[in-house]
C-alpha cells in the first residue's frame, strides 16, 4: 500500500490520553495506525550505532518491516504512530521526515496523570516526567506542523477538538 502522505506521530506524556487520540484517528479511513507503542523513534542518534547515517537506514528498515506486518486498511493513504514520549524527540523525528510529518501532543492535568494507574505498571508518571514533557509541548507550539490538544477539553467539547484536529490534518 502506498502511504503517500505526511505521518502522524502522536506523542505527549504518559497516560496523558495519546491512546484515546490514537483511538479516534484509528477510526477514519484515510488513516493506519500502527496498533501498539514501536517506540521506533526513542533515542534515534547513536541507538544502534555512533553513525547517525546507519541509525537512520536501520530505522528506516525497521519502520517499514513494522508497516508491511501490519494489516494496512485498503483506503490509509497515511499512518500514525504513538508512543507517548516521542514528544522527547520532536526535533529528531521532524528531521528525520524532512518536516513532512504532522505531531499531535495530548496534554492532561499533571495531578490527572500523575494519579493515573496503569493495569500493569501501576503509578508510573513522576510529577519531574509530567513537567519536561509539557515544558516540550511549549516549546514546539510554534512549529507549524505541532498541534497541542488539551484532554480535558477532547472529553468536554470532543466535537470542537476534533474539528480543529480535522484541520490540522486535512481531513
Amino acid at each position: 500500500k502506498d502511504l503517500q502522505q505526511y505521518p502522524i506521530i502522536i506523542c505527549g506524556c504518559p497516560r496523558s490520553g495519546t491512546t484515546l487520540v490514537m483511538s479516534i484517528l484509528d477510526s477514519h479511513p484515510d488513516i493506519h495506525v500502527i496498533p501498539f507503542e514501536s517506540m521506533v523513534f526513542q533515542k534515534i542518534d547513536g541507538r544502534f550505532s555512533h553513525y547517525n547515517w546507519l541509525n537512520i537506514i536501520i530505522l528506516k528498515g525497521y519502520f517499514l518491516l513494522l508497516l508491511f506486518f501490519n494489516k494496512i486498511k485498503p483506503s490509509s493513504i497515511r499512518w500514525a504512530e504513538k508512543t507517548p514520549l516521542n514528544i522527547l524527540n520532536v526535533n529528531q523525528i521532524n528531521s528525520l521526515f524532512n518536516g513532512k510529518v504532522k505531531f499531535i501532543n495530548v496534554i492532561r492535568d499533571g495531578r490527572a496523570v500523575v494519579s493515573s494507574t496503569h493495569l500493569k505498571l501501576g503509578n508510573f508518571v513522576t510529577h519531574e516526567l509530567w513537567k519536561e514533557c509539557v515544558k516540550r509541548s511549549i516549546k514546539y507550539k510554534d512549529l507549524p506542523n505541532f498541534l497541542s490538544i488539551k484532554y480535558e477539553e477532547l472529553n468536554n467539547n470532543p466535537d470542537v477538538v476534533l474539528k480543529q484536529i480535522s484541520e490540522f490534518l486535512d481531513l
